[in-house]
């Protein structure tokens, strides 16, 4: 609907949006797929013979309703078979009503840039570092993302003590390594010989738990500090911008997110930030995600051409 909304056509956003391949889901997810695409197209007023039919075939494919039926029982798979049955009415007959576009502020008078290293200082005294690493939009939704240093002094730092600073995150695992990995796990020889399965099992383990602790073979997801535009006007004067650093996109993963509404829970925060990364890593998140927040030299994150 965003498309729609933004101006575009039915023709150019099933260009953009073409039915997925068949292959791309199980028949259960594909039915809610196609008929959910079948429906926005419908409320805005386009329908087509080829959407039609396939709906029709998956309809009488049966798939969610068979499994509502199984789960449920009987009531829950009539349920959903009436609700198939209602969608069929609908895109067979055209939209009395289509449905208007939406028009969403979009906010452009932003306070700070991507890129800005900004300094505050706490009620106790001690002044601390973010840097602004991006500005997320999305309809009337604007959200200012920050890094997090580890700089605290009595005096407000210059933007070359940030560059020597450490910024908070995690590691894991990039997915090309773990596919490496698993690759050259599962080769025909040990594949052939189920004997070694439980293993090779063990060995693939061992070695994501060995690669895990080395830093060429991880990424950083680093932790942000959420503010949204609404809220952030209500503060932003408490900020100095000292410069600019910049993080290398190819080194910029967002990791765990902490949404701020006002600056005294901002305060607050920094004041016990030790405090909160101590209490994540002994948590069961941290345990069951096998996470530990930690602090990552800047340097080797900073892209030296801003």
């Amino acid at each position: 609907m965003d498309l729609y909304d933004s101006g575009g056509t039915a023709e150019s956003i099933r260009e953009q949006k073409p039915f997925p391949p068949k292959e791309y889901a199980d028949d259960f997810d594909y039915e809610v797929m196609v008929t959910a695409y079948a429906q926005a197209f419908w409320e805005i007023g386009f329908m087509s013979e080829d959407i039609i039919a396939e709906v029709k075939r998956v309809i009488e494919a049966g798939a969610c309703v068979k499994s509502w039926t199984e789960e449920g029982g009987a009531k829950t798979g009539k349920a959903r078979q009436k609700e198939l049955d209602k969608l069929w009415g609908k895109i067979n007959s055209p939209n009395p009503k289509i449905r208007k576009r939406k028009k969403y502020k979009k906010i452009t008078d932003f306070f700070f840039e991507i890129n800005d290293v900004l300094t505050f200082h706490t009620s106790g005294g001690d002044h601390f570092a973010l840097i602004l690493l991006d500005i997320y939009r999305y309809r009337n939704m604007c959200d200012y993302r920050f890094a997090i240093t580890d700089y605290r002094d009595s005096l407000p730092p210059a933007v070359e003590q940030i560059r020597k600073c450490k910024i908070l995150g995690h590691k894991f695992m990039s997915e090309d390594f773990i596919s490496d990995t698993m690759i050259g796990m599962f080769n025909k020889t040990a594949l052939n010989n189920l004997e070694g399965f439980a293993d090779m099992m063990k060995n693939i383990e061992k070695t994501l738990q060995d690669k895990a602790g080395k830093e060429s073979d991880c990424r950083i997801g680093l932790n942000l500090i959420e503010i949204s535009h609404k809220d952030l006007k209500t503060f932003y004067d408490k900020f100095d911008i000292i410069g600019k650093l910049g993080i290398d996109e190819s080194k910029k993963h967002f990791g765990s997110s902490n949404h701020i509404s006002d600056f005294e829970k901002l305060s607050n925060h920094f004041d016990n930030l030790e405090h909160h990364i101590k209490a994540f890593n002994k948590s069961d998140t941290a345990a069951l995600t096998n996470t530990k927040e930690e602090w990552f030299d800047m340097e080797m994150l900073i892209n030296n051409r801003i």
